[in-house]
């Protein structure tokens, strides 16, 4: 409503100023229209303090949000550089571990080599002293003869039966066997032990007072005490056996008078 819309309502008297009524009846409007006025001020004041708490709300949600993504980066930096810690550590246990591996593979090639060395020394030895055993050839006052010397005659000698076993042995038996009078010896037998075709492997696992501990790993199970019986160039005589371990008295062959 414009200021000069109540004058229109009001009317002159003769005698000078407005008429009472109409002044009245224009108050009224002005005090309606004020009252209306207010409270639509009033309801904006209330809307304005409830859009206040809004933003409070919203700004104090805002701080708590923006407070728990700074503790979740800094967790994630602390999560990263605990990844990065463990990875570095596991690198590390990588490396001494392959480190690790490679000296072990070192010393074992080390290891074969001397073994290896030392087999080839002893089949030198055993080659020498094989070698110094034969004795030499005597000399004969008769006239040698234009034809070819007659081949030697070589006579095989009956190896005595080995005790029959009561069951065959396992893959994995232990041999005790003796007596020997030296490595050279020793190394003739397990040389001839090789020969046994039943036998896939074997070990020496000590020598002492001239007697040998082997370890042999079968083929399958059989009957090794035969299969060497009827092998090796000795005479076994069994002191005991068992479906694991043997022990023998080994003898060489006695030749004909």
């Amino acid at each position: 409503m414009s200021a000069a819309e109540p004058h229109r309502h009001l009317r002159r008297v003769f005698i000078g100023g407005y008429r009472v009524s109409d002044v009245e009846v224009a108050l009224a409007s002005l005090e309606f229209s004020l009252g209306q006025i207010r409270l639509e001020l009033t309801s904006l004041q209330r809307r304005v303090n409830v859009d206040e708490g809004v933003i409070d709300d919203q700004q104090a949600r805002l701080a708590a949000l923006r407070t728990a993504e700074s503790k979740a980066l800094a967790q994630v930096a602390l999560l990263e550089e605990a990844r990065a810690d463990s990875a570095r550590e596991t690198a590390w246990r990588i490396e001494a571990a392959e480190q690790e591996a490679a000296a072990a593979q070192a010393e074992a090639q080390r290891v074969r080599a001397e073994h290896d060395e030392l087999l080839r020394r002893l089949q030198e030895l055993t080659r020498d002293l094989g070698a110094d055993d034969v004795p030499e050839r005597p000399a004969s006052d008769e006239p040698e003869s234009d034809s070819q010397p007659t081949p030697p005659v070589v006579t095989l000698l009956p190896r005595e039966a080995a005790p029959e076993p009561t069951a065959a042995f396992e893959t994995s038996v232990e041999l005790d066997a003796g007596p020997f009078d030296d490595l050279a010896s020793l190394t003739a037998f397990e040389q001839s032990l090789a020969e046994v075709p039943q036998i896939a492997e074997i070990y020496v696992r000590s020598y002492e007072e001239g007697r040998a501990t082997f370890e042999l790993q079968l083929r399958e199970p059989t009957d090794v005490i035969d299969a060497m019986s009827s092998r090796l160039p000795y005479r076994l005589d069994v002191t005991e056996s068992d479906a694991r371990r043997i022990v023998l008295t080994v003898l060489p062959l006695a030749l004909p008078a």
